[in-house]
């Protein structure tokens, strides 16, 4: 990544942390909910620069930023009482969540330190043909990955009861940047593929 977006990392990590101040501050009882809808706002400026980028690998490390945010601040807002019903679920999916973006992190530093190995599985699985899109390009490990984290991300936004409209907004552009991030993925697959068809 460039310096600007190594910033614009750094911009999100202090802005995600700031968002669940704010929102730790409210469950306490301690702050207003207008300080969170504005750190939500600076945090979906951040989401919206990255997701413009195109940039794939930006696009998974201000995911796993927020994924590592989300589950270090809710180990601070567990014991309140409009969580205690769903803590353990929620627990569960933020540990997933940090998991999937770290296993995408894993797998992105061995395929940059050996493209041709990412080529030749390519080809493999496309000769094996047994899972792929209607482009031709295999649903791979990677994509998996993020197919699944986009349908947790939905699921969270359509599970956060009695929260306000910005903090929806910001769980659908985190979802909007996975989005992003699985068109990126599958242009470089074409280029490692040479831009094949695989249907022949």
């Amino acid at each position: 990544m460039s310096g600007s977006e190594v910033d614009l990392c750094d911009r999100l990590v202090w802005d995600a942390n700031s968002y669940w101040l704010a929102k730790e501050a409210v469950l306490a009882n301690r702050g207003k909910q207008r300080a969170v809808d504005a750190a939500c706002f600076r945090l979906r400026e951040g989401l919206v620069s990255v997701g413009d980028s195109g940039n794939f690998h930006l696009l998974v490390a201000a995911e796993r930023i927020l994924c590592l945010a989300d589950l270090e601040h809710f180990q601070h807002t567990q014991q309140n009482a409009s969580y205690a019903s769903r803590q353990s679920i929620l627990m569960e999916t933020l540990l997933a969540g940090v998991a999937q973006m770290e296993e995408i992190s894993d797998k992105l530093k061995l395929r940059d330190k050996n493209v041709q190995t990412f080529h030749r599985y390519s080809s493999d699985t496309i000769t094996i043909r047994n899972d792929h899109d209607r482009e031709g390009l295999p649903k791979d490990g990677i994509r998996k990955l993020l197919s699944s984290h986009k349908t947790r991300l939905q699921n969270r936004n359509r599970g956060m009861d009695g929260v306000g409209d910005a903090e929806r907004d910001l769980m659908w552009h985190r979802r909007s940047n996975m989005r992003r991030a699985e068109l990126a993925y599958k242009a470089m697959q074409r280029d490692a593929l040479g831009g094949c068809d695989s249907r022949g």
